[in-house]
């Protein structure tokens, strides 16, 4: 039997790691891999990353990543290919749905936001307010359950933080380049560590 305490990474393609157009990937769980390495945690993750996932997919999915393994954590990053297509309201509801389904198998997740993308303040009102809206409620949601940790990644890693790094940041509007993921890591990173040390 494993000793490892096994953490499960799922998402769409900004999980999986995706860049250079698809020709690379440098998923951000291989970054949280080393830290954890690093610290002799006893750790495994696996990254349950799809390209071109809706929030209402990666539901459908999630049960089947679950049966893969036994898993103590899961991080779930999902919503970017919705905010287009979909309500603020039906995309949370969805992102909820995953935590609950999560939560009848591990014992902790983490609910990361939708992140910011590298054109974020030129693009029109109302995408900006629906992925507003679906990171509030999401923020609200996650501090009503101390078995969900809130990872901010909106706010952590918003273009204005790093103007004039855009290019060492993002490899296109939505994406990240390699650099880009192992900073999502690092914010990830402290809430990944308290709900292992609570």
């Amino acid at each position: 039997m494993s000793s490892f305490r096994n953490i499960l990474t799922f998402g769409d393609s900004l999980t999986r790691g995706y860049h250079c157009g698809g020709r690379k990937y440098s998923p951000y769980s291989e970054a949280l891999q080393t830290m954890l390495n690093n610290e002799h945690r006893g750790c495994r993750i696996y990254n349950a990353g799809k390209n071109g996932e809706t929030s209402q997919e990666m539901t459908s999915r999630l049960p089947f990543e679950l049966r893969k393994n036994k898993f103590e954590v899961a991080i779930i990053l999902g919503g970017t290919n919705d905010i287009a297509h979909f309500t603020a309201i039906d995309i949370f509801s969805n992102i909820k749905r995953m935590h609950e389904i999560a939560l009848e198998n591990v014992n902790h997740s983490l609910a990361v936001s939708i992140p910011c993308s590298c054109n974020e303040e030129t693009k029109s009102a109302g995408l900006r307010k629906t992925k507003q809206d679906v990171n509030n409620m999401l923020k609200e949601y996650a501090s009503g359950n101390e078995r969900i940790q809130f990872v901010d990644l909106f706010n952590d890693l918003h273009v204005k933080n790093f103007k004039g790094m855009e290019y060492d940041i993002w490899d296109d509007q939505i994406h990240l380049t390699s650099a880009g993921y192992n900073r999502m890591a690092e914010m990830i990173w402290p809430k990944l560590v308290a709900v292992l040390d609570g």
